[in-house]
């Protein structure tokens, strides 16, 4: 996920081992990625009234190169969010900490001159250093779509 692989190399190393035919085990990859669909259409709606407040809304993934290739158009990703910072491009996992610092992060907040006091992560894990939450960076621990629609509700509350 740090982008040392790409998924070609991936599903190569997975069919070699497992005696699988490597066209099968790519193309059901990609069909994989291309089918991801969201848990409720209301996510896009919500998004949409928090971009509509000048809030940038930017999908933060631990993920590979599958999610750039057939994710986002696929799901025309690019229509909803404002950018995405994925981990294989970064080189880096979101929470991979260095002195006090987030830099899967950084080149983000300070592109667009943010702090990290500034910013909210609905994330399916938990920082497990505290160095987001001693640096001021909150996060909300988001376990199903249910609870993703009521951080996004609440976030369309405040903003109101």
């Amino acid at each position: 996920m740090r982008g040392e692989l790409t998924y070609e190399q991936v599903c190569k190393y997975l069919a070699n081992d497992n005696n699988l035919n490597y066209g099968i085990v790519r193309s059901s990859l990609e069909e994989s990625c291309k089918n991801m669909a969201f848990g409720s259409t209301k996510i896009i709606e919500l998004t949409q009234n928090i971009k509509k407040q000048k809030i940038k809304v930017v999908i933060a993934t631990d993920n590979m190169d599958t999610f750039r290739k057939f994710t986002i158009p696929s799901l025309s990703l690019n229509n909803i969010f404002d950018d995405f910072l994925i981990s294989c491009e970064l080189g880096i996992l979101k929470y991979d900490t260095m002195n006090n610092q987030i830099p899967f992060f950084d080149s983000y907040l300070k592109k667009n001159n943010l702090s990290y006091g500034d910013a909210l992560l609905l994330d399916d894990s938990k920082d497990s250093s505290g160095v987001y939450h001693k640096l001021g960076f909150e996060i909300k621990l988001v376990k199903n779509s249910t609870d993703l629609l009521n951080y996004l509700r609440i976030i369309n509350n405040s903003i109101l």
